[in-house]
């Protein structure tokens, strides 16, 4: 029974097995960072013919030969792609190693019939694999991290000019210079003392008796 799948921006005619063979892929998408280890995963269920198994990558619009037992002509296995289990019939994970920003797209397990090895039998539903840089990631990780510092600041009137604040972050192993205080020398009193009006019509003059004398260094 034939079963037609639109498969990027081509269409393959996918032979559904007789007996009802199943690629199954349960994962729908991962997502990592540059230079990580992956396992994508691909089990077959059911009868199947004989014939090989490949791993495909689409991006876009394109579709590339990323792993197979033995590549067609003019196809190449990516060096850093292995099987998880040799010799196997069922179970065709592969493990891919150090990956990169480029690696992110669209993996398929696909099955073909010996002899008939332009045509798919059956392919599985795809993984969408995301890699992101590591410096995007270490960045992010920093402003998650970041502790946010409060100051306050106001000015001599509060009910003229209300206070200010303003916040900034620290990002991890970033050093802010230290801030500088003004130096500010107060004055030392010998004595003080203070005397109120006893009439609002005392003149200010009254307030001569009220003195401050400062030790002068």
């Amino acid at each position: 029974m034939g079963l037609h799948i639109l498969f990027g921006t081509s269409v393959l005619l996918l032979l559904s097995y007789s007996r009802g063979l199943q690629i199954l892929q349960p994962q729908k998408s991962l997502k990592t960072e540059e230079l990580k280890t992956v396992t994508l995963v691909c089990v077959l269920s059911g009868d199947q013919p004989l014939g090989p198994v490949r791993w495909y990558k689409e991006a876009g619009s394109t579709r590339t030969h990323l792993y197979s037992a033995v590549p067609t002509r003019g196809e190449t296995n990516d060096p850093r792609v292995t099987w998880v289990y040799e010799s196997t019939t069922v179970n065709f994970s592969i493990l891919m190693k150090d990956v990169r920003v480029s690696d992110t797209g669209t993996y398929y397990c696909v099955k073909y019939r010996k002899g008939l090895e332009d045509h798919p039998v059956a392919s599985g539903l795809g993984v969408s694999l995301t890699v992101a840089g590591r410096n995007l990631l270490a960045m992010k990780r920093n402003v998650r991290s970041a502790h946010p510092t409060t100051h306050e600041s106001k000015t001599a009137d509060d009910n003229a000019y209300p206070s200010m604040q303003y916040v900034h972050y620290n990002l991890r192993g970033v050093q802010n210079e230290p801030e500088r205080e003004e130096e500010y020398e107060e004055p030392i009193f010998d004595s003080l003392e203070f005397r109120t009006l006893k009439k609002e019509t005392d003149s200010l003059s009254s307030l001569d008796n009220i003195y401050a004398n400062t030790v002068q260094e």
